[in-house]
């Protein structure tokens, strides 16, 4: 199913971005760098947007019929 794909594919994009992030932080230079503060600011906003996709259908109420398959868990207030 597309949910399926839709939520691995955001969970490795913001895993990888994650790390991305926790190699520079722990280097010796950091943020010193202006190659450094592009690739962390730039996995940074990745990371949110790969939550986002990730995550998108979650809140969605349950009672509510959608014509996209995915998992959802919400209730109106969450939507």
């Amino acid at each position: 199913e597309a949910w399926i794909i839709q939520t691995t594919t955001g969970s490795i994009s913001t895993l990888s971005s994650a790390l991305i992030m926790s190699i520079i932080l722990r280097s010796q230079s950091k943020l010193s760098f202006p190659y450094h503060r592009i690739m962390f600011f730039m996995s940074f906003w990745d990371a949110i947007a790969s939550s986002a996709m990730a995550l998108t259908t979650i809140p969605m109420p349950i009672d509510v019929i959608y014509p996209y398959a995915g998992k959802s868990y919400g209730n109106e207030a969450t939507c």
